[in-house]
């Protein structure tokens, strides 16, 4: 049997506990690992987020659309930090990858 402490109070409580006695505050179910294991979907999916808001801003910066825009983008967007937000994309999903083959 192993012992915990609760994030909330402090106190020393039983591993399988879902309510801290002292509190009373709700604890997670699982342990760390399934934590782990939902990060690493969380990880690819912000990955594909930050590659499709990335191809997003570069569409809207780039003036080929129809959109009107009520304000102008700098180019230091469109030119520099679009494609740093694609390679934190890409990065992002390299290391979900990683951890999803790693467990």
């Amino acid at each position: 049997m192993t012992v915990l402490q609760c994030p909330y109070c402090g106190a020393y409580i039983n591993e399988q506990a879902r309510v801290c006695p002292k509190c009373r505050e709700s604890l997670a179910v699982g342990g760390a690992h399934s934590a782990a294991r939902r990060g690493e979907k969380g990880e690819i999916r912000r990955g594909v987020m930050s590659i499709a808001l990335a191809a997003g801003l570069r569409y809207l910066s780039s003036g080929q659309t129809t959109i009107p825009i009520p304000f102008e983008i700098p180019t230091l967007v469109g030119e520099i930090l679009v494609p740093l937000l694609f390679l934190a994309g890409v990065g992002l999903i390299g290391v979900g990858a990683y951890l999803r083959l790693r467990s």
